[in-house]
């Protein structure tokens, strides 16, 4: 099923129980894919709040930001986030995979610990940028991602530089860990 265009219309591919497909061009409103169950959604943009909650099995994926609540009292299933995303991720959570390739802050993590989820690592974005003579600034300091993996007790998965192909990528919806993941 393709969706051109929503205008950040509201519940899309909410309560979606069967193993169908919904990719959606543009920006979704509040509560995109939630209570589906074995479904695939994909937003090319970004989504409001309550992205994929209570979710019970399925993917929702959002190569944009995704909102408050992201995948709230999900049970089962999968909710990927390749850009931001907001307070709440995961609250209630009972079961399932939460990624977000973007910021979520490490209050999302401690959050996680506190009702006994696992994080399985920290990965840090905008860790350098390279000059054109080759030079490595880091232009937002060093040891960050470090320190945010050493207070969660998770392990530092990788670092992510700045660039202009992280941008367009970012920008075109196809992010850089699709077209080039080495």
């Amino acid at each position: 099923v393709e969706v051109c265009n929503p205008g950040a219309r509201h519940n899309i591919a909410v309560a979606l129980l069967h193993p169908a497909t919904v990719r959606i061009h543009g920006s979704v409103g509040y509560y995109c894919g939630g209570l589906m169950d074995g479904a695939n959604v994909v937003v090319d943009g970004s989504a409001g709040w309550g992205l994929a909650e209570s979710m019970m099995g399925g993917t929702a994926t959002v190569l944009g930001n995704a909102g408050n609540g992201a995948g709230a009292a999900i049970r089962g299933g999968t909710v990927v986030i390749h850009g931001d995303a907001a307070a709440r991720l995961g609250v209630s959570m009972k079961g399932g995979v939460i990624l977000v390739g973007g910021n979520c802050g490490y209050m999302a993590g401690f959050m996680a610990q506190k009702v006994n989820l696992e994080v399985k690592g920290v990965i840090e974005n905008m860790s350098w940028f390279t000059g054109d003579d080759g030079t490595r600034y880091e232009l937002f300091g060093a040891g960050g991602g470090h320190a945010r993996a050493e207070g969660l007790g998770a392990p530092l998965l990788g670092q992510v530089p700045l660039g202009a192909e992280l941008r367009e990528g970012g920008d075109s919806g196809r992010p850089i860990v699709l077209t080039d993941p080495d």
